[in-house]
C-alpha cells in the first residue's frame, strides 16, 4: 500500500476556521441564484421575484438549523448523508447520499455553465465547452487539499461580495436620481398566482443551498459547534439580503417582461446605470467570481459524499482512500468526471429545477433526522448548537419542503422517483449483506416498545448506547491475529496498529504506544488470560477491533496474558466505548469462555464465542438493604459468569478494578448472564 494514503476512516486536518466556513456556504450562493435565477424565476412569478428570494431565504431556517446541530453533534465528511445513516439507517443515508451528491452534481454544472454565459458578453465562446474546461481546473484544484481550497474560495467571496456591494449601491442611487415608475414595474405582483410564485420560490430554493453545503467538510472545520452555525447564519444573511435587494433593483430598472428568461439578467441591469455606470467587464469578473466558486465549492463538498459512503463499505472502498494531502483523490476525480457527464445531458433550467428538488428532499431528511435523535434518547447525541422552536420548526419544515417538491414539476418528481427506485436496487442488492448497522430510529422505536414492559433499570441483551454500534457489528469487522508468545507486548502491540491503522489512519507507531499503554490499566484476565485494551482516537468513524492469541502467553505485570482485544474508537465516544468494553469483560468471565478463545478458527468463530446471552442491570446501592456496601470489588459474591462493570459515584463514571469499595449509594452496572438476573437482584437488594 502507498505510505501517502490512509485507508477508510483515516482521519482528515481541521483546516478550516469560522471565516472559512463563511466563504464556504457564501461562494456556494452566490452565482447561479443571483446571476442567472432571475430571469429563470420572472418567467414563473412577474416582479414578486425578490419576495420569491426573501421566501426562500425564510423557509430555509427550519434545514439550516436543524444541519448546524447535527454538524456539531457529528462532524464527519459527508455531513448529510453521515447524518441520515446514522439516524435512519443505512438504506436512508444511502438515498439521502444520492440525492446530495446529485443536487451538489447539478447546482455545479448550473455554475460552469453561467461562467460560459456571462464570458459570451465579452468574447464569443461556446458555453458547454467552457464548462468542460472548468471543470477540469477546478476539479485540479481540488486535488491540491481542502485548506488551499478554502484559501481559494475566500479569495474568490470577498472579490465577489465587493463587486456586489458596488452593484447593489449604484443601482439605489440609480432609483433615487433618477424617475422610476416603481407602481408599474411591480403592478400586478402576481401576474400568474399563487401556483406560480410557488414555483418560483421551489426554483430559487437552490439559491441557497450552499448554506448547509459545509456540513459535508464539517470533519475539516476547528471548533465546529461554533464555526459552523455561526458561519451558517452569517452567510444566510448576506445572501439574503443581496439577493433580495439586487433583484428589487433589477426589477425596478428592467422591465419584467424583458427579464423572463434572460440569461444574464446582472448584465441586462447594469446596462441601465446612468449615475454612477459599472463596465460590462467588471459584470463579468463579478459572475465568473461567482460562478468559480460555486463550482470549486460544489466539486469541495461532493467528493466528500463517495469518502463517507465508503467508509461505511456502501461503495467502493477506494473512495475512502486519503493521499498525502488527506485529499479523497479518486472520488474528487470521479466527481469531475461525472459533472462533465452532467453538462453534456441536460439544460440550463432542467438543471436549476432538478437541483432544487433534491435539496429540498435532502432537507426533508435533515429536519426529520433532528426529530429522530432528540426523541431517541440517544446519550452520545450531544450536540454543541441545538436548534431552537424544536419540534415545530423541523415539523413546519418537513411539510413546507414537500409541498415545494411537487412544485417543482414532473421532471424532478420523476428524477426523484427513479433515485429512489435505483438507491433501493442498490441497497437491496448489494450494501444490505455488508452492514448490520442501525440507525437512532430503531433506538426510539426501542424506546418505544420498551415502555410499560421494562423497568428503567434492566436492558436487553448487548447494551449499546449508541444506536448503530453494536458489539455484534464491532465483531463482524474485527481481525485475527495468531503470534507467538516470545514476541513480547511491545510487538504484539505493533501488530495490532498496523492492523487497525489500515481501517482508522494515524500515526502506526503513536497508535502502537497508546494501545500498550491501555493494556495495563484495563488488563484483568481470569480463567481465559485475555487482556482488553480500549483507546480513544480522534476522527475515527466507527469502532474498530483486533483479537490477537499469543501462542504460550506473555507476562504483563507478572500475570500471563494469552489473549488480547484491542478495541479503538472516536473520541467522542467515550461512553459507546466503555459499553464495548463492559460487554466484553463479561464475555470474557463466562464459563466455557477460554476453550472457545483457544478453538475457534477465525474472528467470527471468536465473535460467537463473546456472543454470550448477557444483560445489564443497573442497582443503587443501599446499605441497609445490601451487604456490599463497604466491600471491595472483588470480595462481591455475585453469581458465576456476573460482575460489577461500572459504578456511577457522585456524577463520575468509574471503571473499577478488584480493590475499588463499594460505597453507599453508588448505581452499579452489573453484567450478568440472562439465567442470574434475578438472583443478583436478590442478593444485591
Amino acid at each position: 500500500m502507498d505510505h501517502g494514503q490512509t485507508l477508510g476512516g483515516g482521519r482528515m486536518e481541521r483546516t478550516v476556521g469560522l471565516a472559512g466556513v463563511f466563504a464556504i456556504c457564501t461562494g456556494a450562493m452566490f452565482s447561479s441564484g443571483f446571476f442567472l435565477l432571475p430571469g429563470l424565476a420572472a418567467d414563473e412569478t412577474g416582479p414578486s421575484i425578490p419576495l420569491a428570494y426573501l421566501a426562500a431565504g425564510v423557509l430555509v431556517l427550519p434545514a439550516l438549523l436543524s444541519i448546524a446541530e447535527l454538524s456539531s453533534a457529528m462532524p464527519r465528511a459527508g455531513g448529510p448523508y453521515y447524518f441520515l445513516a446514522r439516524g435512519l439507517g443505512p438504506f436512508a443515508g444511502t438515498i439521502g447520499a444520492l440525492a446530495k451528491y446529485v443536487q451538489l452534481l447539478f447546482k455545479g454544472a448550473f455554475a460552469f455553465v453561467g461562467v460560459g454565459a456571462y464570458l459570451s458578453l465579452v468574447v464569443e465562446v461556446p458555453i458547454r465547452p467552457v464548462a468542460i474546461g472548468l471543470v477540469v481546473v477546478f476539479t485540479a484544484v481540488n486535488l491540491v487539499g481542502v485548506g488551499q481550497t478554502t484559501r481559494a474560495e475566500m479569495a474568490l467571496v470577498a472579490v465577489l461580495l465587493a463587486l456586489l456591494g458596488y452593484l447593489v449601491f449604484a443601482g439605489g442611487v440609480e432609483l433615487l436620481v433618477t424617475e422610476q415608475r416603481l407602481a408599474e414595474r411591480f403592478d400586478p405582483p402576481l401576474p400568474f398566482g399563487v401556483q406560480g410564485f410557488l414555483s418560483a420560490v421551489a426554483l430559487v430554493f437552490v439559491s441557497y443551498a450552499g448554506v448547509g453545503q459545509v456540513a459535508s467538510v464539517s470533519e475539516e472545520v476547528r471548533d465546529p459547534s461554533r464555526s459552523i452555525p455561526r458561519g451558517m447564519l452569517a452567510s444566510l444573511g448576506v445572501a439574503t439580503v443581496f439577493y433580495a435587494l439586487g433583484t428589487f433593483i433589477m426589477v425596478a430598472l428592467v422591465a419584467p417582461v424583458d427579464l423572463r428568461d434572460d440569461p444574464t439578467p446582472v448584465a441586462t441591469t447594469v446596462e441601465r446605470f446612468t449615475v454612477l455606470p459599472l463596465p460590462t467587464l467588471l459584470v463579468v469578473v463579478a459572475a465568473l467570481a461567482a460562478f468559480a466558486s460555486t463550482g470549486n465549492a460544489a466539486i469541495l463538498s461532493a467528493a466528500r459524499y463517495p469518502l463517507a459512503m465508503a467508509r461505511d463499505q456502501l461503495v467502493w472502498r477506494r473512495f475512502a482512500v486519503l493521499d498525502r494531502r488527506s485529499v479523497p483523490r479518486t472520488s474528487v476525480l470521479t466527481t469531475g468526471s461525472i459533472l462533465v457527464i452532467t453538462l453534456l445531458l441536460f439544460d440550463i433550467e432542467g438543471i436549476a429545477k432538478l437541483a432544487s428538488a433534491f435539496l429540498l428532499l435532502v432537507f426533508v431528511g435533515m429536519c426529520l433526522v433532528v426529530m429522530v435523535f432528540r426523541e431517541s434518547g440517544v446519550e452520545e447525541y450531544s450536540p454543541g448548537f441545538r436548534s431552537p422552536l424544536y419540534p415545530w420548526l423541523q415539523l413546519l419544515g418537513i411539510g413546507i419542503y414537500t409541498v415545494l417538491i411537487f412544485e417543482s414539476g414532473i421532471q424532478a418528481i420523476g428524477l426523484i422517483l427513479a433515485l429512489l427506485l435505483g438507491g433501493s436496487l442498490w441497497y437491496g442488492t448489494v450494501v444490505r449483506h455488508r452492514v448490520s448497522r442501525s440507525g437512532a430510529v430503531h433506538r426510539l422505536f426501542a424506546r418505544l416498545a420498551e415502555r410499560g414492559e421494562r423497568t428503567p433499570q434492566e436492558h436487553g441483551p448487548w447494551l449499546s448506547r449508541l444506536a448503530g454500534h453494536p458489539l455484534d457489528d464491532v465483531l463482524g469487522r474485527a481481525m485475527l491475529l495468531d503470534v507467538e508468545g516470545d514476541d513480547g507486548l511491545d510487538q504484539v502491540a505493533r501488530q495490532a496498529a498496523d492492523a487497525l491503522a489500515d481501517r482508522v489512519g494515524g500515526d502506526r507507531h503513536e497508535l502502537a504506544r497508546q494501545l500498550q499503554e491501555a493494556v495495563r490499566p484495563w488488563a484483568s484476565p481470569v480463567d481465559a488470560g485475555v487482556a482488553i485494551s480500549p483507546v480513544l482516537l480522534r476522527g475515527i468513524e466507527q469502532a474498530e477491533m483486533v483479537l490477537i492469541r499469543v501462542e504460550g502467553g506473555i507476562e504483563v505485570d507478572d500475570r500471563r496474558i494469552e489473549g488480547f482485544i484491542f478495541v479503538v474508537d472516536d473520541e467522542r465516544s467515550s461512553a459507546r466505548l466503555l459499553d464495548l468494553v463492559s460487554q466484553l469483560t463479561a464475555a470474557t468471565h463466562q464459563s466455557g469462555f477460554g476453550r472457545a478463545w483457544r478453538q475457534a478458527q477465525d474472528a467470527q468463530g471468536l465473535g460467537r464465542a463473546l456472543a454470550q446471552d448477557v444483560r445489564a442491570v443497573t442497582i443503587q446501592l443501599d446499605g441497609d438493604r445490601t451487604e456490599l456496601v463497604g466491600r471491595r470489588v472483588a470480595d462481591a459474591a455475585l453469581p458465576a459468569g456476573s460482575l460489577v462493570a461500572l459504578i456511577r459515584r457522585a456524577g463520575v463514571t468509574i471503571v473499577p478494578d478488584g480493590d475499588e469499595y463499594l460505597e453507599d449509594g453508588d448505581q452499579v452496572t452489573f453484567l450478568v448472564e440472562a439465567s442470574a438476573v434475578d438472583e443478583v437482584k436478590e442478593q444485591v437488594g
